[in-house]
Protein backbone atom coordinates (compact mmCIF):
# COMPACT_ATOMS: atom_id res chain seq x y z
CA UNK A 1 0.00 0.00 0.00
CA UNK A 2 2.96 2.21 0.75
CA UNK A 3 4.49 2.03 -2.58
CA UNK A 4 1.02 2.56 -4.39
CA UNK A 5 1.09 5.94 -2.16
CA UNK A 6 4.46 6.51 -3.22
CA UNK A 7 4.12 6.19 -6.71
CA UNK A 8 1.26 8.25 -6.77
CA UNK A 9 2.51 10.87 -4.62
CA UNK A 10 5.77 10.84 -7.41
CA UNK A 11 3.18 11.23 -9.99
CA UNK A 12 1.49 13.72 -8.81
CA UNK A 13 4.76 15.66 -8.39
CA UNK A 14 5.63 15.19 -12.29
CA UNK A 15 2.14 16.67 -13.05
CA UNK A 16 2.49 19.68 -10.97
CA UNK A 17 6.16 21.03 -12.44
CA UNK A 18 5.78 23.76 -14.85
CA UNK A 19 9.01 23.40 -17.71
CA UNK A 20 9.10 22.88 -21.23
CA UNK A 21 10.08 19.17 -20.52
CA UNK A 22 6.42 18.31 -19.74
CA UNK A 23 5.35 19.52 -23.02
CA UNK A 24 3.43 16.72 -24.70
CA UNK A 25 4.04 15.10 -28.09
CA UNK A 26 0.32 16.13 -29.67
CA UNK A 27 -0.08 17.41 -33.20
CA UNK A 28 -1.10 21.04 -33.84
CA UNK A 29 -4.87 21.39 -33.88
CA UNK A 30 -7.28 23.76 -36.26
CA UNK A 31 -7.74 26.10 -33.39
CA UNK A 32 -6.56 29.72 -33.56
CA UNK A 33 -3.65 30.08 -31.35
CA UNK A 34 -2.93 33.65 -30.11
CA UNK A 35 0.73 34.45 -30.29
CA UNK A 36 1.00 36.02 -26.73
CA UNK A 37 4.71 36.00 -26.86
CA UNK A 38 7.85 36.30 -29.25
CA UNK A 39 11.37 35.35 -28.29
CA UNK A 40 10.25 35.57 -24.19
CA UNK A 41 8.97 39.40 -25.06
CA UNK A 42 4.85 39.73 -24.84
CA UNK A 43 3.66 40.87 -28.45
CA UNK A 44 3.30 44.93 -28.77
CA UNK A 45 0.31 45.72 -30.69
CA UNK A 46 0.80 48.26 -33.56
CA UNK A 47 -1.92 51.34 -33.14
CA UNK A 48 -3.60 50.50 -36.40
CA UNK A 49 -3.87 47.04 -35.01
CA UNK A 50 -6.20 44.47 -36.77
CA UNK A 51 -6.73 42.59 -33.57
CA UNK A 52 -4.32 40.27 -31.70
CA UNK A 53 -1.93 38.38 -33.74
CA UNK A 54 -3.00 34.65 -34.36
CA UNK A 55 -2.03 31.14 -36.34
CA UNK A 56 -4.07 28.53 -37.19
CA UNK A 57 -2.71 25.52 -38.27
CA UNK A 58 -5.34 23.20 -40.43
CA UNK A 59 -4.46 19.33 -40.37
CA UNK A 60 -6.15 18.89 -43.28
CA UNK A 61 -3.96 20.26 -46.14
CA UNK A 62 -1.40 21.53 -44.13
CA UNK A 63 -1.77 25.05 -44.30
CA UNK A 64 -1.44 27.58 -41.88
CA UNK A 65 -2.80 30.79 -41.90
CA UNK A 66 -2.79 33.60 -39.34
CA UNK A 67 -2.52 37.51 -39.13
CA UNK A 68 0.42 39.37 -37.06
CA UNK A 69 -1.89 41.97 -36.08
CA UNK A 70 -1.79 43.82 -39.16
CA UNK A 71 -0.46 41.69 -42.12
CA UNK A 72 -2.57 38.28 -43.03
CA UNK A 73 0.07 35.26 -43.49
CA UNK A 74 -0.26 31.76 -45.15
CA UNK A 75 2.25 28.90 -45.52
CA UNK A 76 2.25 25.25 -45.73
CA UNK A 77 3.96 23.08 -43.05
CA UNK A 78 4.63 20.14 -42.46
CA UNK A 79 5.33 17.60 -39.20
CA UNK A 80 7.83 15.50 -40.51
CA UNK A 81 8.67 13.45 -37.16
CA UNK A 82 7.66 13.66 -33.72
CA UNK A 83 7.22 17.31 -32.61
CA UNK A 84 9.09 18.06 -35.75
CA UNK A 85 7.45 21.25 -37.46
CA UNK A 86 9.10 22.58 -40.72
CA UNK A 87 7.47 25.72 -42.65
CA UNK A 88 9.47 26.54 -45.82
CA UNK A 89 8.11 29.50 -47.19
CA UNK A 90 6.03 32.35 -45.47
CA UNK A 91 3.62 34.52 -47.55
CA UNK A 92 2.13 37.83 -46.12
CA UNK A 93 0.42 40.99 -47.06
CA UNK A 94 3.07 44.10 -47.26
CA UNK A 95 0.82 46.73 -45.15
CA UNK A 96 3.16 48.90 -42.98
CA UNK A 97 1.11 48.86 -39.72
CA UNK A 98 3.13 47.39 -37.02
CA UNK A 99 6.41 45.92 -35.75
CA UNK A 100 4.95 42.63 -35.66
CA UNK A 101 4.68 41.67 -38.80
CA UNK A 102 8.96 41.05 -40.02
CA UNK A 103 9.21 38.85 -36.61
CA UNK A 104 5.63 36.96 -36.85
CA UNK A 105 5.99 35.81 -40.69
CA UNK A 106 9.74 35.79 -41.09
CA UNK A 107 10.47 33.98 -38.04
CA UNK A 108 8.40 31.31 -38.55
CA UNK A 109 10.64 29.72 -41.06
CA UNK A 110 12.74 28.83 -38.49
CA UNK A 111 10.85 26.44 -36.54
CA UNK A 112 11.75 23.16 -36.02
CA UNK A 113 10.07 21.81 -33.74
CA UNK A 114 6.49 22.32 -31.70
CA UNK A 115 4.91 21.09 -28.44
CA UNK A 116 1.21 21.45 -26.58
CA UNK A 117 0.30 21.06 -23.16
CA UNK A 118 -3.51 21.87 -22.57
CA UNK A 119 -4.52 25.29 -24.12
CA UNK A 120 -0.70 26.11 -24.88
CA UNK A 121 1.58 26.01 -27.52
CA UNK A 122 5.21 26.16 -28.11
CA UNK A 123 7.30 26.79 -30.95
CA UNK A 124 10.95 26.04 -30.80
CA UNK A 125 14.02 26.80 -33.22
CA UNK A 126 17.00 24.58 -33.96
CA UNK A 127 18.36 25.42 -30.69
CA UNK A 128 15.16 24.08 -28.27
CA UNK A 129 14.79 27.82 -27.79
CA UNK A 130 10.93 28.94 -27.69
CA UNK A 131 10.63 31.29 -30.10
CA UNK A 132 6.98 31.74 -29.78
CA UNK A 133 4.50 31.21 -27.19
CA UNK A 134 0.68 30.41 -28.00
CA UNK A 135 -2.70 30.13 -26.32
CA UNK A 136 -5.95 28.67 -27.56
CA UNK A 137 -8.67 30.80 -28.28
CA UNK A 138 -11.43 30.37 -25.65
CA UNK A 139 -14.12 30.99 -27.92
Amino acid sequence: MKQFLALGLFVLALASCNSYSEVINATPVPTIWYIEKYNGKPIVMPVLSAGKPYLVFNPVDSTLRGNTGCNVLFAKYSVPGVRKLYIPKVKYSLNACGPNDSLIAGDLRQITSYGVKKNKMYLFNKNGKVLYYLEASRD
